[in-house]
């Protein structure tokens, strides 16, 4: 069985980042948790740095890389969101306003870092890699 890097390298650049802002954030209490400024941390770099990598390596295009890259801190607020909601429905009543602020954080740094990663692919030859194992 062939495993085809187009899908595993995505996958690979988001979950990365995913753990790397994940793991902190699901670690604080509820009742420290201030939007924005709890995601706002060094953690943030992995995502640009991931975004870059992935609008370099792949054939993704600009608009996709983003969108993949921009969904990490969505993901990881929703997580935390349904896992304490499930223990104590009343603790984020106001996650949609969680949500809207984290895809605005993540698109604020996704977007300046595919266009690093657009940067990078124009100026310098994309190493091949191959889908085969």
């Amino acid at each position: 069985m062939k495993i085809s890097t187009k899908y595993l390298t995505p996958i690979f650049l988001f979950l990365i980042p995913f753990l790397i802002t994940g793991i902190p954030y699901w670690l604080i209490p509820v009742q420290e948790i201030t939007l924005p400024i709890t995601l706002i941390n060094p953690a943030l770099i992995s995502v640009a740095i991931a975004t870059i990598a992935l609008h370099y390596f792949t054939e993704n295009s600009f608009m996709r890389s983003v969108n993949i890259m921009a969904l990490v801190l969505p993901v990881v607020v929703m997580i935390r969101v349904i896992v304490e909601g499930v223990i104590d429905p009343t603790s984020h009543n106001l996650w949609p306003f969680e949500l809207i602020i984290a895809v605005i954080l993540g698109y604020s740094v996704s977007l300046p870092s595919a266009i690093a990663g657009l940067l990078l692919r124009k100026l310098f030859h994309r190493p091949k890699i191959k889908s085969d194992f």
